[in-house]
């Protein structure tokens, strides 16, 4: 994730409730002999690369590719679907290349936005929390907000509307009439229902999932992190009875 803010912002600054860049959840990988798909970052779509999943945790996947990649590289993974949850697109980094046999890769990859139980139970694990207090996981609150999007650097800054599902400090999911990238950098506004607050972010597209005929589902992680403040005013200013969702 730090890759994309400093392409966009120049420069990486931590929110001030950020915790340092060594505290990190642990979560337990699981193997999985699954196959997927995958593909480099901004290439067209039809250029879809086979690959096995060797193991899998709600933070990063292992995956064995037949080709050499340099890391650092992002990548776009598809998770698979269940008779419940469609399949998603999400954004990844590559952060380890090693050699494995019959001139095949292991690529080490973590997510920009962790796994939900769904979709971990989907590659047939189960989600274990550290024994820690897990002071990183930020709390999604449920929304029915009227939003509008830019997508920035495509020439295009058509205002798009949506809909904001639930928002976190760390980010958001829209609900969008037109397929988005992964990876896409947005310009969001949101308007509170009762009209008396407005939230302008800029966040990047890291999930994409199917939410019905010419709907998708957008994950995105806030270049920004909301301040306690700007959260708490949006919940107040919300006339929806915000309720915790599932993470």
């Amino acid at each position: 994730m730090s890759g994309w803010r400093q392409w966009f912002n120049g420069k990486h600054e931590r929110g001030a409730n950020a915790l340092p860049f060594g505290e990190r959840r642990v979560w337990v990988r699981y193997p999985c002999q699954l196959a997927t798909a995958w593909q480099p970052d901004h290439t067209p779509d039809t250029l879809q690369l086979s690959a096995k999943v060797q193991n899998v945790s709600r933070g990063g996947i292992n995956l064995i590719v037949d080709r050499e990649l340099e890391p650092g590289r992002q990548l776009l993974i598809e998770l698979p679907g269940t008779d419940s949850l469609p399949t998603a697109i999400v954004m990844a980094n590559l952060v380890r290349v090693t050699p494995h046999k019959n001139g095949e890769w292991v690529i080490g990859c973590t997510f920009a936005s962790e796994l939900t139980q769904d979709d971990l139970e989907a590659f047939g694990g189960r989600l274990i929390r550290p024994e820690m207090p897990d002071k990183r996981a930020w709390v999604r609150f449920a929304t029915d907000a009227e939003a509008n999007y830019q997508i920035l650097r495509n020439g295009n800054m058509e205002h798009i509307s949506c809909r904001a599902v639930d928002i976190s400090a760390g980010g958001i999911a829209l609900e969008v009439g037109k397929l988005v990238d992964v990876g896409a950098v947005l310009s969001v506004e949101l308007r509170a229902p009762n009209r008396k607050l407005t939230l302008s972010l800029l966040a990047c597209v890291v999930r994409v999932q199917v939410r019905g005929d010419n709907h998708w589902l957008l994950g995105c992680n806030f270049v920004r992190e909301l301040t306690d403040r700007e959260l708490q005013s949006w919940l107040v200013a919300s006339t929806v009875p915000a309720e915790v969702v599932r993470s």
